[in-house]
Parts: structure tokens; C-alpha cells; sequence
């Protein structure tokens, strides 16, 4: 009892101050508009590190630590096992440690898997990033450990990889769970769950330009029709953090691409469930023009 007691202190507490930061924030979007969009937009590109950082523990596998420099720090990776490369990559607010089961999964099915927390989560540096900066340590990632035979990343690691690949990363197969397509409807969507006006989302969008670029250079759906890479989207209909829209739209622009519809499974559970797993090695063993094996 006295440890639920305390949990729902906690949850209570943070709530509060959640409450308080939102209310503060309006009231400076009232007086100094300017402001408060890029003290938003600074926020937006703050991920929240809720756990305790550590490495991914993968039972039975064993994962050698190394790190790689990007342009905007050093991130944090791993890798497990022999055989070809696949590169594994979590979601905003995520860590690698979210991906052992399919870490596992991988290396079980004859892959060698190199893990990385993104910067500014888990055990790499920075406090800041965005879907750019993402995609940079990517890139940097997959050129320090090549070739990659493949990527399989998570929501907006996901929406990075897309960029990568996009940018010039020699990676032939990705397989994206869940992926936003593009930036301005998320900084939208925040500034509304923040309680700021539309004209206030505008301004934050603008002070997001002007960090992480033109928004056309991270649209996946400007980017998809000249792509190369097989691809397989995997995402819940349901999902309600991230809109299956987005992934029907990106399949039917990018070429050799698939779209598995994926029921009662959300966001996340898909990192965890047993057939997705499966599905996710069979198609990294499958020739880039061959079949892709029904999983829904």
C-alpha cells in the first residue's frame, strides 16, 4: 500500500508540475509571444529521459559496447552476434533497451546487430535533438559498422532512417514501425497539447526551420518516390500516437514498399510481440524483389 501510495504521489506531482508548465507557457504566449515559441520549440526538441539510463541486457547474448561521433556528439552502441548487419534503432523517448527482444530475435536468426541509443537518450550525450540529428547519427552509425544489410527502427527512428537512407546511406532493406512522414503536423499537434494557438504553433514551426531545415527535406513523402530501398511499414490502424495514414501514404509513394496492418498492438506492444518478430527476420532474409510473407 505505502508503495502505491507513493507511486501515485509521483504520478500526481509530475501531473502538477506538467499542469504548471503549460499554464506558465500560455501566459508568456500572452505577453511575449516570440518567446514563448522558442522556448516551445527548444522543448520539442527535448527528449525525456523517465528511466534510468543502461545497456539493452539481451539474455543469452552478450553485447560489446563501442561509440560513434556524429556531428552533434557521441552516441552510444552495441552489437551482438555474427552474420549480416542490421542496424536497430528506437523512437523518440525511447532507448535500445526497449529493442532486446528483437535484438534477441535477430541475432537467433543469424544477424549480427548493432544497438545505439539516439542522441540525447539512453546512455548518449546531448540534451537536444530532432528527427535531423537522428538521422546524422545514423548515417554515422552505419557508415562506422558497414555494409549494413538493413535497418529496423521504431516511430520516429523510424521517419530517421527514411532520412538516411535518403541522404545516401547504403542500406538496401528497412523495415519502419510506425513512422511519422512528416514534421509539421507533430509540432502542431504539441503546441496544441501545450494549449497554444494556432498562430503560436506557426511561430514554433518557423523556429524549428531554423534549427533542423526546410521541412521538405525531412518529408518522407517528398523523399520516397526516388528510394531504392525494399521496405516493410508495420503499424496498428489503432495506433494513437502516430496516425496509420501516414504509413499508407508513404508505401503507396516509395517503391518496393509494403504496408502489414498489425491489430491490437498500439504503439509499442509490435517491439515485443513474437510474430511481428518473425516476420521482421523472414523479411530480412528475402531477396529485395521477392514476396513479402503475410503477418496480419
Amino acid at each position: 500500500m505505502l508503495s502505491e501510495k507513493s507511486t501515485i504521489v509521483r504520478i500526481t506531482r509530475r501531473a502538477t508540475e506538467e499542469l504548471g508548465s503549460r499554464l506558465a507557457l500560455q501566459l508568456l504566449a500572452a505577453v511575449a509571444p516570440a518567446r514563448a515559441e522558442r522556448y516551445a520549440a527548444d522543448l520539442f526538441r527535448s527528449p525525456s529521459r523517465s528511466a534510468p539510463a543502461g545497456e539493452p541486457f539481451v539474455p543469452l547474448f552478450a553485447g560489446k559496447r563501442f561509440e560513434v561521433e556524429t556531428s552533434t556528439g557521441t552516441i552510444a552502441a552495441w552489437h551482438y552476434g555474427e552474420g549480416p548487419t542490421v542496424i536497430v534503432s528506437h523512437g523518440w523517448n525511447g532507448a535500445s533497451t526497449q529493442l532486446f527482444r528483437l535484438i534477441a530475435r535477430l541475432v537467433h536468426g543469424g544477424f549480427e546487430v548493432v544497438a545505439f541509443d539516439q542522441p540525447a537518450h539512453g546512455l548518449s550525450g546531448g540534451t537536444h535533438t530532432d528527427v535531423a540529428g537522428m538521422a546524422d547519427a545514423l548515417r554515422s552509425l552505419a557508415f562506422r559498422v558497414r555494409p549494413v544489410h538493413a535497418v529496423v527502427a521504431h516511430s520516429l527512428g523510424g521517419t530517421a532512417a527514411a532520412v538516411a537512407i535518403a541522404r545516401g546511406s547504403a542500406i538496401p532493406r528497412a523495415v519502419l514501425i510506425a513512422p511519422p512522414v512528416e514534421l509539421p503536423f507533430f509540432a502542431r499537434a504539441f503546441a496544441g497539447r501545450l494549449g497554444l494557438s494556432p498562430a503560436r504553433a506557426e511561430g514554433i514551426l518557423r523556429r524549428l526551420v531554423e534549427v533542423v531545415g526546410p521541412p521538405d527535406t525531412l518529408d518522407l513523402l517528398r523523399l520516397a518516390p526516388a528510394q531504392r530501398a525494399g521496405l516493410l511499414v508495420l503499424h496498428d490502424p489503432a495506433d494513437r500516437e502516430v496516425p496509420y495514414a501516414h504509413s499508407e501514404a508513404l508505401v503507396a509513394k516509395w517503391p518496393h514498399a509494403r504496408l502489414e496492418p498489425l491489430s491490437n498492438l498500439g504503439h509499442r506492444r509490435m517491439l515485443r510481440e513474437p510474430r511481428v518478430l518473425d516476420a521482421i527476420v523472414d523479411f530480412l532474409r528475402e531477396d529485395k524483389r521477392g514476396g513479402l510473407r503475410k503477418i496480419a
